[in-house]
């Protein structure tokens, strides 16, 4: 049986021997901290981030990294778009890291680009 702040005060009755317990006005401050219910699992706000990588800065290296063996023109432009993101992002959130990491796929994703439409143009040219 669940026991919250409205049943404080009354009794309930235990399911193993029967007898009359009474719940304490005060239901919360008798529970342990470890004991006390979580207050929500969406309740970001109050949850401090404590950092870490932007996920655009990842993405954009991914991209970048993918694009230079296939799909360079393709894989590129969204290295670049991710890269200038995470830069807005980071500079936005000072607990956001990965500054280097967007920059390098913002630049690897321009050689992309470069490359891949030097290849498309030759591809082109063949036909």
């Amino acid at each position: 049986m669940l026991v919250g702040r409205s049943s404080a005060g009354g009794t309930v009755v235990c399911p193993h021997c029967d007898a009359q317990v009474p719940i304490p006005r005060d239901i919360l401050s008798e529970i342990p901290t470890a004991a006390r219910p979580a207050r929500s699992l969406f309740d970001t706000a109050r949850v401090p981030h404590h950092g870490g990588t932007s996920g655009y800065a990842t993405a954009s290296l991914v991209c970048a990294l993918i694009g230079l063996f296939c799909g360079g023109l393709l894989l590129g432009i969204p290295a670049v778009v991710f890269g200038e993101i995470a830069k807005k992002e980071i500079a936005r959130n000072p607990n956001v890291g990965g500054e280097k990491m967007a920059a390098a796929g913002r630049i690897i994703g321009i050689i992309d680009i470069v490359f891949g439409t030097a290849m498309f143009i030759y591809w082109m040219s063949l036909v």
